[in-house]
């Protein structure tokens, strides 16, 4: 890595059911950041909390040795580390436009997005001319098998539904709840956990995906709901982050 060759990166951490939506708003800021002029108070923000950070990285050994090592390797004048805040200080509005032109350009990003490869691509696919799966352990997936569904009719699955989940040994029934307007559905869960509800899962096909949350003991918790329809039975998962691991149902739709 040499000078003008570092990295840009933007992140965030969202709900699978909003990847679609996270990414056209990553885009329009990134478009704004070139076209916009950035508004005064903004600026000052910006140029308070970096200037206002910089000794802070230079407290300790290992933050100052990062600091040396990457004036050293992008070869920054020498007296970098100790002009960094009046030049931080003396930007301008038209200075951050001109940089954002000139090296930032969303047309050729790389989006990576962790997550369910099932739920995320349809959503991301507007984003990007070709995707390429990989699995937690980084051997690459055929992505063609998550284009199988393209073009199929969403499956009905609106209605309440009793379902059966394994849990440590024993049957626990819950309740799903679920409306839907075209690939478009929301709804509640009821479990022995507490109730939660959804209103950005999706439909792709036979496949039902959402996200409920639920207060439990004061604290939010969300309960991922995988679903696949067969006739009037429902069958797939729901997981937790305080469930080890994902919990599997089957279930009829009441009549």
């Amino acid at each position: 890595m040499k000078k003008d060759f570092g990295t840009f990166e933007a992140t965030t951490e969202v709900r699978s059911a909003v990847t679609g939506d996270s990414l056209k708003e990553f885009f329009y800021e990134l478009g704004r950041i070139r076209d916009d002029k950035v508004p005064d108070a903004e600026m000052d923000d910006a140029k308070n909390f970096l200037t206002g950070v910089f000794p802070i990285r230079a407290e300790t050994l290992d933050g100052l040795t990062s600091l040396i090592v990457m004036q050293e390797l992008y070869g920054l004048p020498a007296d970098y580390l100790q002009t960094y805040r009046s030049k931080v200080a003396e930007v301008t509005p038209d200075q951050v436009n001109d940089a954002a032109r000139k090296y930032i350009h969303p047309q050729n990003l790389a989006v990576v997005i962790v997550g369910d490869a099932g739920e995320i691509i349809p959503q991301a696919r507007g984003y990007a001319s070709e995707i390429e799966v990989f699995d937690v352990d980084g051997n690459r997936i055929d992505a063609a098998k998550y284009h199988e569904v393209d073009g199929a009719e969403p499956h009905d699955f609106k209605g309440d539904w009793a379902l059966d989940l394994e849990f440590q040994g024993q049957v626990v029934p819950v309740q799903l709840n679920v409306s839907q307007e075209g690939t478009s559905v929301s709804g509640t869960l009821n479990t022995a956990l507490g109730s939660g509800a959804f209103s950005e899962g999706s439909v792709t096909g036979d496949k039902f995906v959402a996200t409920a949350v639920t207060d439990i003991q004061g604290q939010s918790i969300e309960f991922l709901i995988k679903g696949s329809l067969s006739g009037e039975i429902m069958a797939g998962t729901i997981s937790a982050a305080i469930i080890p691991d994902s919990l599997p149902f089957t279930g009829r739709r009441k009549a």
